[in-house]
């Protein structure tokens, strides 16, 4: 498993956009919502919703198809999801600034390209098709490249492990985490990410120890 930095995920951030402008937002929303790339390259514009959770208004991405390695761009045929289940997924503040402007912008992309009917994908090549993942595997190590990155062993993947990483690191709910990430089980969310877990948790006896005794041992001689 091969995970970003947040220094070289801001890095290769930094070449896409002047590189590989049509892909960059995809890059983006990839390290922010821990997508696979077949629900990344999949996600369409209607997918960016506010919802009602908990009685607070929460904007999220519905995240229920995903497209194959072999899917046409022409001609695009989603599938399910990995798990074969719906599940939303929270969208920060900064992201939804991104999925604003996406939106704006498409109608007039759509008449200076000739584009019919209007692209629903999220993100689209320069013919309005949704991205195929074996352009995007060669546009992201391009990227890995171009960023000094070549020899990290890093992948398209990557962005969903760093997503996790960055998460468990911030001491975030795996329970929460499994849902995002649309594990069927927090079980797996284990499995994978256990070396994580365990390492951001090195130091929970003495802060358990500190929060209910306080130093009271220390005062008092060790009685």
């Amino acid at each position: 498993m091969k995970a970003f930095t947040q220094e070289q995920a801001q890095r290769f951030l930094a070449v896409s956009a002047t590189h590989a402008p049509l892909l960059h937002d995809l890059y983006v929303t990839g390290f922010c919502t821990g997508l696979r790339v077949g629900e990344l390259t999949a996600l369409q514009l209607d997918d960016d919703q506010t919802n009602l959770v908990d009685g607070r208004r929460v904007r999220q991405i519905k995240i229920e198809r995903s497209l194959g390695q072999l899917s046409s761009m022409q001609h695009p045929t989603p599938g399910p999801t990995k798990s074969g289940k719906t599940r939303w997924v929270d969208v920060a503040a900064e992201l939804g600034t991104v999925f604003d402007r996406l939106k704006a912008e498409r109608p007039k992309h759509a008449m200076l390209q000739a584009w019919r009917p209007v692209p629903p994908w999220m993100f689209v090549t320069s013919g309005g098709h949704p991205f195929n993942q074996s352009n995007l595997w060669k546009n992201f190590h391009r990227m890995l490249r171009l960023a000094g990155l070549a020899d990290t062993g890093l992948s398209p993947h990557s962005m969903r492990h760093s997503f996790a990483c960055w998460h468990i690191a911030r001491g975030r709910n795996a329970k929460w985490l499994q849902q995002q990430l649309g594990h069927a089980s927090i079980t797996i969310t284990y499995d994978v990410y256990g070396d994580w877990f365990r390492l951001h948790d090195a130091e929970a006896a003495d802060d358990l120890a500190a929060g209910l005794l306080g130093n009271r041992i220390g005062n008092t001689g060790g009685r």
